[in-house]
């Protein structure tokens, strides 16, 4: 019995030290699939930010060689505008050149076919910011608050806005008091809105050297825009405008809007004006980018792509 028992402890203990090895290695082979698929999560996030980071610098490159076919296109316009016989005129027409691995389309404007923000009197303001939808009462209180921001006193018209109001309403910033140098600058007017800039960019001005703007220049939202201007002072603006012919005017902007084989896109936007200095046939008063949503101006006449 005692040999029996013996034996039988043995066989137990050697069953036991089985288990345990057993166990052991099911232990080490669930560790070593939990790394194996820890290593291919690794694996496979890592592949994907490569992509991203590579497709991100194809379109950076893309994007640089819009920039590059947008600035020779503004490039173009200078040469077209300086050329008595070139038919590229300041009517807002489009005209495409190919240029390398992309197309680019470029508009010229003439400024003095815009509502001047500098020059503009208190029922043209109002009559501008009502032709995009703005409510009268709100269209006065802006239209005001345009007027002080542009002018030198601290004299606060009614429903306008001076410094006061501007620190009333915690703005970091109060009015000009002095005329706007961009148009860009209509965002720092108080009660202005994005949607509202939006909407009157396109209309406005701060480099046309007159009050009255040139209907012969001016595009259909422009007209729109002015007071007093009904079905029949309209038609006879687009009659005049259809028989004006257009000219080279002291100060026009060029928008270049450039897109590559690649997908790049850019849109180059230039206002230039006329010097008389030998060897500088322009001087550069604005450059800056502009995006597809901002507002463009359109077309002043229905003459078709060149």
């Amino acid at each position: 019995m005692d040999r029996s028992g013996r034996f039988r402890r043995i066989l137990s203990a050697a069953r036991r030290a089985s288990g345990a090895r057993l166990s052991a290695k099911g232990f080490a082979l669930i560790l070593v699939l939990w790394v194996l698929m820890f290593l291919s999560i690794i694996a496979v996030t890592l592949i994907h930010q490569t992509q991203e980071d590579a497709r991100f610098e194809r379109a950076m490159v893309e994007d640089a060689k819009a920039e590059a076919l947008a600035e020779a296109g503004v490039v173009q316009a200078m040469a077209a505008l300086s050329n008595p016989e070139s038919d590229w005129l300041a009517d807002g027409m489009a005209h495409q050149i190919r240029l390398g691995e992309g197309v680019v389309t470029v508009r010229i404007y003439d400024e003095t076919g815009r509502i001047d923000l500098n020059l503009g009197d208190d029922a043209m303001l109002v009559s501008m910011l009502q032709s995009t939808g703005v409510a009268l009462e709100k269209a006065q209180r802006l239209a005001a608050a345009i007027e002080d921001y542009r002018d030198p006193d601290d004299i606060k018209r009614p429903g306008g806005a001076e410094a006061a109001d501007y620190a009333a309403a915690k703005l970091d910033h109060g009015p000009k008091n002095a005329p706007f140098e961009l148009p860009e600058e209509l965002a720092q007017v108080m009660g202005m809105t994005p949607e509202i800039l939006r909407a009157v960019y396109p209309l406005v001005t701060v480099y046309s050297p007159h009050k009255e703007v040139n209907l012969a220049a001016a595009s259909d939202a422009v007209v729109r825009a002015l007071p007093n201007m009904d079905s029949r002072r309209m038609e006879q603006a687009r009659l005049l405008r259809d028989a004006h012919v257009p000219s080279r005017p002291p100060v026009v902007t060029v928008i270049a809007t450039a897109d590559t084989a690649g997908g790049g896109h850019f849109i180059r936007q230039a206002t230039l004006r006329r010097t008389a200095a030998p060897g500088r046939l322009f001087e550069v008063l604005s450059w800056r980018r502009t995006w597809p949503e901002e507002g463009l101006r359109e077309p002043v006449t229905s003459t078709p792509m060149r």
